[in-house]
C-alpha cells in the first residue's frame, strides 16, 4: 500500500510541477482579433505569459515575457500602443481570455479524489 501511495504521489507531483519544464504560453505577438491558439515554449529567461488587449484596435497580443518586462511603460514601448489592458501570469497557458483560475483547482481536486480512492 505504501509503495502504491508513493508512486501515486510522485506521479501527481510530476504532473503538477513539470520537473523543470519551461513555461508554455499562447503566442500571437502580432495581435489577433480571434482566439489565439498557437502555443510557444518559453525560453529559460521568460518566466511569464502576457496577454495584452488594445482598446483602439481590438487586437489581443499574447507571448512569453520576462516578469520584469510586465510593466505598463515597457509594454507601451514594446507594442507602440497607447491604450491597453494587460495581464501577466506564471502558469502554463494562463494568458488566454478563456483561461480560468479553476484549471489548477480541478487538477488538485482530481488528485485528491485519486488519493482518496487509493487509500480506501
Amino acid at each position: 500500500m505504501k509503495t502504491c501511495l508513493s508512486v501515486f504521489l510522485l506521479a501527481v507531483g510530476v504532473s503538477m510541477f513539470g520537473l523543470g519544464e519551461s513555461l508554455s504560453c499562447y503566442s500571437c505577438p502580432d495581435g489577433s482579433t480571434e482566439r489565439c491558439e498557437k502555443v510557444q515554449q518559453c525560453s529559460a529567461a521568460e518566466n511569464s505569459c502576457l496577454e495584452l488587449s488594445s482598446d483602439s484596435t481590438g487586437k489581443t497580443y499574447s507571448k512569453c515575457l520576462q516578469q520584469t518586462d510586465c510593466d505598463f511603460e515597457k509594454l507601451a514601448a514594446m507594442f507602440t500602443i497607447s491604450r491597453f489592458k494587460f495581464n501577466c501570469c506564471q502558469s502554463n497557458l494562463c494568458n488566454s481570455a478563456h483561461a480560468t483560475a479553476a484549471r489548477p483547482l480541478i487538477g488538485l481536486l482530481a488528485g485528491l479524489a485519486a488519493l482518496y480512492w487509493v487509500m480506501h
